[in-house]
């Protein structure tokens, strides 16, 4: 009998199809009909990475798949979506754009300008179309400037040692610097540098 279909199992994700379908019979091949391009998946970005520019801005920038064909700039994904883990905590779509703009080409970075001091960002990015939603590329931690700490106690313990206790709250700290000034707050000298988020000190 006339066969009406037929399935293509050796399609792979990343790619786009198109068929040519022809009568034929023992005297030879007639006219054909084409269909349109058919799209699987697309491919996950190779790569991505975050840049911080200020406290109140990062830039997010990823590279695009290659598939092969003519150097690679051919893609089949229509759209870049980004999502953003703050502090450690769950993922968020934070945008979403076309992934071709008419007189810029395919989109490959992002601003992110809603970040603010004492907080980290992660980021990551994946790539669609019709067919569905790529896997994703994830970027490294970027994080902020840390929030500033207070002296909850401070208090002679001898005739030469002072001792301080620390308010430290900060998010991003990664360590702890203390100076100090003996003419009234004109000059100040550094005495210790401290890891992570110190909550004492002692001036002996």
């Amino acid at each position: 009998g006339a066969a009406t279909g037929w399935t293509d199992a050796s399609v792979k994700a990343g790619h786009g199809y198109v068929y040519g379908v022809y009568p034929a019979n023992s005297c030879g091949r007639g006219r054909g009909a084409w269909t349109d391009y058919v799209y699987t998946t697309p491919l996950a970005p190779p790569s991505a990475s975050a840049t911080r520019v200020s406290d109140n801005r990062n830039t997010v920038t990823w590279s695009l798949p290659h598939d092969g064909v003519s150097g690679g700039e051919w893609q089949t994904h229509t759209l870049v979506q980004v999502e953003r883990s703050v502090d450690g905590g769950a993922w968020s779509r934070v945008w979403e754009s076309k992934a071709n703009l008419p007189g810029s080409g395919y989109v490959r970075s992002w601003a992110d300008a809603t970040t603010s001091a004492d907080h980290s960002y992660r980021y990551r990015v994946r790539l669609g179309n019709p067919a569905g939603w790529s896997g994703y590329a994830a970027t490294g931690t970027v994080a902020n400037t840390p929030a500033a700490p207070a002296f909850s106690r401070i208090a002679r313990t001898g005739t030469d040692s002072i001792s301080a206790t620390l308010s430290n709250a900060s998010r991003t700290a990664t360590g702890t610097q203390v100076e100090r000034s003996s003419d009234g707050g004109k000059t100040w000298a550094r005495i210790h540098t401290l890891t992570a988020k110190a909550t004492s000190f002692t001036d002996s």
